[in-house]
């Protein structure tokens, strides 16, 4: 068994495969080929958002990074576990890409309670407008979100997500497993 990061390891064979047939032939660069308009459509249809802007990117790392880029400004913090794929994998990218934004760490293990959240958003908020204001929400890779914004969100953090205007970022990959 080899448990290093798929990206390390060879591409499957039928990836592979796919990969020759799609290089068969002349298309337009940059997504403006008729493959990755059959990648867009499919995934706007799983996700049920026939307009959502779709770009693909080559790491989890950049995928998530460039995520939490969208939703947080660099003077914003981000709500994690301290076992979140985030803070435990991504060498300081998601600070980077979002210009600064800074982690921050909801006591609990891999998944977050309700009351842990409640907790660390309140030891936030006294620090006033010198501190880091409330940003997204992102759970560890073991409690991410399956689909969009608020399916399966944990019931006990729904309340806390639209009362603190948070919004969620799902972690990579797991839209699809």
């Amino acid at each position: 068994m080899f448990f290093a990061s798929d990206n390390a390891g060879p591409v499957h064979p039928a990836i592979m495969e796919k990969l020759a047939t799609a290089n068969a032939g002349y298309a337009l660069p940059y997504g403006n080929d008729p493959l990755m308009d059959e990648v867009r459509d499919k995934i706007r249809d799983i996700f049920e958002a026939p307009e959502a802007a779709v770009y693909l990117v080559a790491t989890g790392t950049a995928a998530n990074s460039l995520a939490l880029a969208t939703l947080t400004q660099p003077f914003e913090t981000i709500f994690c576990s301290p076992l979140a794929h985030i803070h435990e994998d991504e060498c300081n990218a998601p600070e980077f890409y979002t210009g600064g934004a800074k982690l921050t760490l909801v006591p609990g293990g891999d998944k977050m309670t309700a009351e842990a959240l409640r907790e660390t958003i309140a030891g936030e908020q006294t620090r006033g407008v010198h501190g880091p204001q409330r940003g997204p929400r992102s759970p560890s890779a073991a409690a991410s979100i399956p689909c969009p914004r608020f399916r399966n969100l944990p019931r006990s953090q729904s309340p806390l997500v639209c009362r603190f205007t948070l919004t969620v970022h799902g972690s990579r990959m797991r839209w699809s497993r």
